[in-house]
């Protein structure tokens, strides 16, 4: 599907035709929702996952009006298999994912074991952001430690679109899990 064809769905959207956005919705379940099932290997997750993915790409082209893909087919597999892959590591490593980032004093006493294995992953949490270096320091320091939207950073950042920063922003997180994985990893065998 062309970026053309996507605009002219999101116009006959806007003005209240939604049938172009029912058949749009039925191509990209058609052409995707094999391989999101193959991903997931269920068919109750995969379909989470699609609705999760249509309601990320509605905010994105419907919503925020950013600049349709040029593969609309690949994108919205893309936002399905990050979805995903979110989900799966939250699930995995559900203390890994606060809202809060709580920088922890490799110093301070401990009471039990529970405090010990919140402290060594707060500790994981603190070493992992340490070791952040260039590209993926800057958007830890803008986007988390100050608040500011992604979308708001792009161009300050040097990126040539939004898209890009988001998939920069993905690959800088899912760098950062595992760096705090190896660190709880490396606390937890001392």
């Amino acid at each position: 599907m062309s970026t053309q064809e996507l605009q002219n769905i999101i116009a006959e959207w806007e003005k209240g035709n939604e049938q172009p956005f029912q058949k749009l919705f039925r191509k990209l379940y058609n052409k995707t929702f094999p391989s999101i099932k193959k991903l997931t290997k269920s068919s109750t997750t995969a379909e989470e996952v699609f609705m999760e993915g249509i309601h990320t790409f509605l905010e994105h082209f419907f919503i925020a009006k950013k600049t349709p893909p040029q593969n609309t087919f690949s994108y919205f597999y893309r936002i399905c298999r990050n979805v995903w892959f979110d989900n799966h590591i939250k699930q995995k490593h559900p203390h890994l994912y606060n809202d809060q980032v709580e920088i922890a004093d490799e110093e301070e006493p401990l009471k039990t074991s529970d405090d010990n294995a919140s402290h060594l992953k707060k500790v994981a949490w603190a070493r992992a952001i340490e070791q952040l270096k260039g590209l993926c320091k800057k958007i830890f320091q803008l986007h988390i430690e100050e608040g500011r939207r992604l979308k708001s950073l792009w161009q300050e950042l040097g990126f040539n679109n939004y898209q890009s920063l988001v998939q920069a922003n993905y690959r800088c997180k899912k760098k950062l899990t595992q760096a705090v994985l190896e660190e709880y990893e490396i606390l937890t065998d001392d």
